[in-house]
């Protein structure tokens, strides 16, 4: 069985998005994910990811657990696409790619994004 699972962050900061200083409250979600066993503890994601990990610290949250790979892939797909429209910042690289199987690649292609570049301010 498959689960759905939320990184965010455990204190409040800025980084720089695009060159442009942002403020990043605590408890931002900034990561959705899927997985199995301890995967959502375990796993280096991307250098987003482990930025935001060094500077705002790292809380999980499993958003449900027991579903299907199919169920697990549309549930993180949704939450994707309702952060992105609320304009959330997220670290995912893109919706997960095999999406396009499950629901056609009409639907990946108009929610695929590209991820800001961050930045640390030193």
């Amino acid at each position: 069985m498959s689960y759905v699972y939320v990184f965010f962050t455990k204190t409040a900061g800025e980084l720089l998005v695009y060159g442009k200083k942002v403020h990043i409250p605590q408890t931002s979600i900034y990561y959705v994910g899927k997985g199995s066993g301890n995967r959502a503890y375990t796993k280096t994601y991307n250098e987003d990811v482990a930025l935001f990990d060094r500077v705002f610290g790292r809380d999980v949250e499993i958003v449900e657990d027991g579903l299907t790979e199919e169920e697990a892939i549309i549930l993180e797909s949704n939450i994707i696409v309702q952060l992105k429209e609320e304009g959330t910042i997220l670290t995912n690289r893109q919706l997960y790619r095999n999406l396009r199987s499950i629901v056609g690649a009409s639907f990946v292609n108009v929610y695929k994004y590209n991820v800001p570049k961050f930045q640390e301010i030193e």
